[in-house]
C-alpha cells in the first residue's frame, strides 16, 4: 500500500516528542536516542544490532505500517500470512513464525510502549503516533518482557506535552480509491497533567479481480485510535497510562492459483497467469477488534536506582475465513475460525547507574488464556473449509532477568547477564461431530538463558562489541483432529511440540567518521538452533502444524551505511547477507505427502541477500518553502516460502521495487504537499505462497504484492 498517507508531518513530529531532538549540526548526521538497553543512548552507542527510525525517517523511507519495516532492517523479513491480511509473518535473521491463531508464539516478538503483543493477529496495524521504531536482532531476554528466539521491535509511542499544547494531521488520496486520514492533539490540562489522543482512518478498494463476479477484491478498511496521559507531580516520579482500539474491516488475504488439484477445469492457473485476477473468491471473512491498555510508572530511588513498572492488557477478537484452492467439485478448500484472547503482563524492574556499573534487574509476569472455534460459516454446497472443533489455550509464564554492564577501564566495558524462565501451557480441544468428549494436554517448559560479552569504544566515533547469546522459546501443542490411529487403535489428540534454544555469537563495528558525515554499522552473526520450530502442511490438507527440526546454522553479514555527501543531499543503505543449513536429520513431507529426509534443504524463510539503497535530497531553490525528493530500491533475493522447498513456483522470486516521493514544506512548516509513491516501476509480483501437497497434482497459490501505489498527501500542524 502505497505511501505516508497515515503519517503525520514527521519532521514536525520528531521536533515535538519529549524525547531530545536527534543532533547534528547542519550537513552531520543526525543522532537517534533509544532505550534498547533501557536506559537513554545513541544507536551508535548500544553494543547490539539494531535498527532505529524515527518519524522523520518513517515518513521519508514510506514506512507506513509494520508489514514496512523489513524494508529498513538487515534480514528482516515482514509479510501478510497466506489466506490472512492482518496476521504477520515476521521473520529475522532466518527465524520466524507464520502461523496465526491463539496456538503459536513469534520468534521475533512485538512491543508497544514496552508491552509484549502476544498474538501474530493485528500487527499490521498503521503507524499513527509512533515517536520511533527500534529492531533488535537476536536473541533478547536479559533486558525485558517475554524470550524471543529471533529478535525484538519496539515501538514507542509519543508521549503528551507539559510545557504546550501541539497537534496535526494529514489526509491523502490515490489510487485504487485510496482516501486516509490521521490526526494527533496533545495539551497540558495543569502544570502536572498532559492529555493526547491520535487516529488514523485508511479505506483503499482490493485490487485483483474475481473472474467469476468481476468483483474487486483485497480492499482495506481499518480505524485505529489512542488516548494517553501523562502525569509528572515531581523530578522523581512519572506515570503514562494508554488506551488503544483498533479495528479492521479489510478482505481476506486473496489467494490465486497457479497450479490445481487434479479434475479442476482452470485455464487461468498457469505460471504465467496475471496475479491481479482470481477464482477464489469463496466466502471470506477478515474481522479484528483489539482493545490495549498500558500503564507505564517510573520512580527515581536516587541518582543511580530507578524502579520502574510496566503493565499491559490487551483484548482481541477475530473473525476469519478463506478460501485457499479449487476443488473438483466445483467448490472450494478454506478455512474459518473465530476467535478471542485476552493477555496481562506484569514487569517490575530496577535501572542501576552507579558509578562504573549500569545496568537492569526484573521481574516479568504474563497469563494468556485463548479460545478458538472453527467451522462457524455457512458454506456453500460443495465447499469445504473447517471441521467444526473448539480450543482452549492456557499460558502463564514467569522470568526473572539481570544484565550488569561494568567499565573495566575508560571505553571498556565488560557485559553479563542472565534470564530464567517457566512457562505453563494446557489445551483443550473438542471435535464435537468427530469425537465429543475433550481432550487436554499440559507441560511446563523452563530454562536458563546467559549473555556475556564486551564492548570497547577503541575511538571517539568507532566501538567494537562482541557477545555471545542463548536464547529460548517454549514450546507448544498443536491440535490434531481425534481420527483413529490406524497403526495403534488409539484416538489422536492434542500434539506437543518442543522448545527452540539458540546459541548467538555476534560480534559488530559501529563507526562515524570524523566530520560525522559518514557511518557505518557492521554486524556478522552465527546462530546455532536446537528444535527449530517450522510451520508445515499435514499431507494432503490445507492445515498446518509446527515441528521441530533438529538442528540448524544460520550465519550472516548485516550492513548499514550512511552518507551525507553534502548538505542537502543523504545516502543511506540496509544490506544483509544470510546463509543456512540443518546440522541434524530432519524429515518432512514433499509436494506428494509423502515423508522424506529434507535436512539438505535449504530453511525456510532464510533470504541469501536482502538491501535497500536510497536518497534523500533538499536542493537550494529561491522559492517559499522548501522541496525535498527521495526514493530507494528494495530487492529481496529467491528464498523458500516452505520447508519442502518444492515447487519452484511456490517459492518467493528475486523481486526489486522502486519508492519515491516529492515533498514541499512551507516556510513556517507548518503545511506540507506530498506526491508519494510505491512500486513505481508497476512489477507484478508475488510477496508468498503457499503449496498444498496432492499425490499427483500438488497445487501452489500466490499472493500478491501491491501494483503500482501512488497518491497525495497534505498535512498541517500546529
Amino acid at each position: 500500500m502505497l505511501g505516508t498517507a497515515l503519517l503525520a508531518s514527521g519532521a514536525v513530529y520528531a521536533q515535538t516528542t519529549d524525547t531530545p531532538e536527534p543532533s547534528g549540526a547542519l550537513g552531520e548526521l543526525s543522532e537517534i536516542e533509544v532505550t534498547a538497553q533501557r536506559t537513554r543512548s545513541t544507536v551508535q552507542e548500544t553494543p547490539i544490532a539494531l535498527t532505529a527510525v524515527d518519524a522523520t525517517l518513517l515518513e521519508e523511507r514510506q514506512i507506513v505500517s509494520v508489514k514496512d519495516v523489513g524494508s529498513i532492517v538487515p534480514g528482516l523479513l515482514v509479510e501478510p500470512v497466506t489466506s490472512t491480511s492482518n496476521s504477520a509473518r515476521i521473520v529475522l535473521r532466518g527465524v520466524g513464525q507464520e502461523n496465526s491463531g491463539i496456538l503459536y508464539d513469534p520468534a521475533v516478538g512485538i512491543y508497544v510502549d514496552d508491552v509484549y503483543q502476544p498474538r501474530l493477529n493485528g500487527v499490521f496495524f498503521d503507524f499513527f503516533d509512533i515517536e520511533r521504531v527500534e529492531v533488535l536482532r537476536g536473541p533478547q531476554g536479559t533486558l525485558y518482557g517475554r524470550n524471543t528466539s529471533g529478535g525484538a521491535i519496539k515501538l514507542v509511542t509519543r508521549t503528551p506535552r507539559l510545557d504546550r499544547a501541539e497537534g496535526g494531521g494529514d489526509i491523502s488520496f490515490g489510487t485504487h480509491d485510496l482516501v486516509a486520514a490521521r490526526g494527533y492533539v496533545s495539551t497540558p490540562i495543569s502544570d502536572t497533567l498532559a492529555w493526547s489522543a491520535s487516529f488514523v482512518k485508511r479505506d483503499r478498494d482490493g485490487f485483483i479481480t474475481s473472474t467469476n463476479t468481476g468483483e474487486k477484491l483485497g480492499k482495506v478498511d481499518t480505524l485505529a485510535a489512542r488516548t494517553k496521559l501523562y502525569y509528572q507531580p515531581s523530578d522523581r516520579f512519572e506515570a503514562t497510562f494508554s488506551v488503544d482500539y483498533m479495528q479492521d474491516r479489510g478482505d481476506s488475504g486473496i489467494g490465486v492459483p497457479l497450479t490445481t488439484y487434479p479434475g479442476v477445469n482452470n485455464p487461468n492457473a498457469r505460471p504465467d497467469r496475471s496475479l491481479y485476477t482470481t477464482e477464489l473468491d469463496g466466502p471470506q471473512v477478515s474481522d479484528l477488534d483489539s482493545i490495549g491498555v498500558v500503564a507505564n510508572l517510573r520512580y527515581d530511588i536516587n541518582d543511580s536506582l530507578t524502579l520502574a513498572s510496566i503493565t499491559g492488557y490487551r483484548s482481541l477478537e477475530i473473525k476469519q475465513a478463506a478460501s485457499f484452492a479449487q476443488l473438483a467439485s466445483g467448490g472450494q478448500l478454506g478455512g474459518d475460525y473465530l476467535a478471542d484472547d485476552d493477555s496481562f503482563s506484569q514487569e517490575i524492574t530496577l535501572e542501576i547507574d552507579a558509578g562504573i556499573f549500569t545496568g537492569v534487574a526484573g521481574l516479568y509476569y504474563f497469563k494468556e488464556r485463548g479460545e478458538m472455534h472453527r467451522g462457524f460459516l455457512d458454506v456453500p454446497a460443495g465447499y469445504i473449509y473447517s471441521t467444526p472443533h473448539d480450543l482452549r489455550r492456557d499460558t502463564e509464564a514467569y522470568a526473572v532477568f539481570a544484565e550488569l554492564n561494568a567499565e573495566i577501564f575508560t571505553g571498556f566495558n565488560l557485559i553479563g547477564g542472565v534470564r530464567w524462565t517457566q512457562e505453563d501451557a494446557k489445551l483443550r480441544q473438542i471435535y464435537p461431530t468427530i469425537y465429543n468428549v475433550q481432550q487436554e494436554e499440559e507441560k511446563s517448559f523452563s530454562d536458563v538463558t546467559p549473555k556475556v560479552g564486551f564492548n570497547w569504544q577503541v575511538a571517539p566515533d568507532t566501538m567494537i562489541y562482541a557477545t555471545y547469546t542463548e536464547g529460548f522459546k517454549s514450546g507448544g501443542f498443536n491440535n490434531i483432529t481425534p481420527n483413529i490411529n490406524p497403526s495403534t487403535g488409539e484416538r489422536f489428540g492434542p500434539e506437543m511440540f518442543d522448545p527452540e534454544t539458540v546459541e548467538s555469537y555476534e560480534a559488530g563495528i559501529k563507526l562515524t567518521t570524523p566530520n560525522r558525515r559518514g557511518r557505518l554499522n557492521l554486524a556478522v552473526f552465527r546462530a546455532e538452533y536446537e528444535g527449530v520450530q517450522l510451520p508445515a502442511f499435514i499431507p494432503g490438507t490445507a492445515v498446518t502444524t509446527v515441528k521441530n527440526a533438529t538442528s540448524a546454522r544460520i550465519e550472516g553479514v548485516e550492513i548499514e551505511p550512511t552518507w551525507r555527501p553534502t548538505d542537502s543531499l543523504e545516502l543511506y543503505g540496509a544490506l544483509s547477507f544470510l546463509q543456512g543449513k540443518y546440522t541434524g536429520p530432519y524429515s518432512c513431507a514433499n509436494a506428494w505427502g509423502v515423508f522424506v529426509d529434507c535436512s539438505q534443504n535449504e530453511i525456510k524463510g532464510v533470504i541469501p541477500t536482502q538491501m535497500t539503497i536510497g536518497f534523500t535530497y533538499s536542493p537550494y531553490w529561491d522559492i517559499p518553502g522548501e522541496i525535498s525528493i527521495g526514493g530507494d530500491w528494495r530487492y529481496t533475493s529467491f528464498y523458500y516460502n516452505n520447508v519442502s522447498n518444492q515447487t519452484e513456483l511456490a517459492q518467493s522470486r528475486p523481486v526489486g521495487v522502486w519508492q519515491g516521493f516529492v515533498k514541499w514544506t512551507s516556510t513556517d512548516a507548518r503545511w506540507n504537499v506530498a506526491l508519494e509513491g510505491r512500486n513505481l516501476a508497476d512489477k507484478m509480483y508475488y510477496r508468498a505462497a503457499m503449496l498444498l501437497s496432492n499425490a499427483t497434482s500438488p497445487t501452489t497459490i500466490a499472493y500478491p504484492g501491491d501494483p503500482r501505489m501512488v497518491n497525495v498527501r497534505v498535512g498541517f500542524n500546529f
